[in-house]
């Protein structure tokens, strides 16, 4: 039946049942489902489950580019407007910083912090972005989008995580009195949280920096 219009399900149906576990044969069959399947939610899945097979492939500049459709090629379709675009977007910013492209990283973010402010990715967003940034060697940048992340999502789970990011900003600068400052204030808003033992050690280590 090989003009059956059933086809193109029946390809993104066994994508599915090779994922994870047979990448090359999932690559393969949501790949035909792409090619197939009219425009519809059907196929804003096959684009987004080719991106994350790509993706766990290492494939990500592929992955990009089937994350972006999601996002871009979809917006008559309400069920895919409505959640997944908003992980395509993130997906699409985790591809883009494996690629260190900065650029198609902060254009995923943006687009984010736009559309779904109040999603449940938006703080996961920027707490990645900002970490990519610092990571890059940009300690300033970073800490103005954790002081943007600070004021949108104040009652946040990941807060602990960006505050110790922002820590260690202050010691790529070997600005140690900032560093002690901000792993203090840590421990006393954070008495109790599974990062404590790193910030315990980093506090030590910037005080032995310091002369102290």
């Amino acid at each position: 039946y090989t003009n059956s219009p059933l086809l193109g399900k029946a390809y993104l149906d066994r994508g599915w049942c090779d994922w994870p576990g047979k990448l090359p044969e999932s690559v393969a069959d949501f790949r035909a489902a792409t090619q197939m399947l009219p425009p519809s939610t059907d196929l804003a899945v096959a684009r987004f489950k080719l991106g994350d097979a790509l993706f766990a492939q290492k494939g990500f500049a592929g992955a990009v580019t089937n994350y972006q459709s999601v996002a871009d090629d979809f917006t008559n379709f309400p069920a895919v407007a409505g959640t997944l675009v908003e992980q395509a977007l993130y997906q699409s910013l985790r591809a883009s910083e494996a690629l260190n492209d900065l650029a198609g990283a902060s254009g995923a973010l943006n687009r984010i912090l736009k559309l779904y402010p109040e999603g449940d990715l938006a703080d996961n967003a920027i707490l990645l972005y900002g970490e990519e940034v610092a990571d890059a060697g940009r300690p300033v940048a970073a800490r103005g989008l954790f002081k943007q992340f600070e004021e949108r999502y104040p009652n946040s789970e990941l807060q602990p995580q960006a505050q110790l990011v922002i820590a260690r900003t202050y010691e790529q600068e070997q600005n140690w009195t900032n560093a002690i400052r901000q792993y203090a204030a840590w421990q006393s808003r954070f008495p109790t949280n599974d990062l404590r033992p790193q910030v315990d050690y980093a506090l030590a280590l910037a005080n032995y920096r310091a002369g102290n």
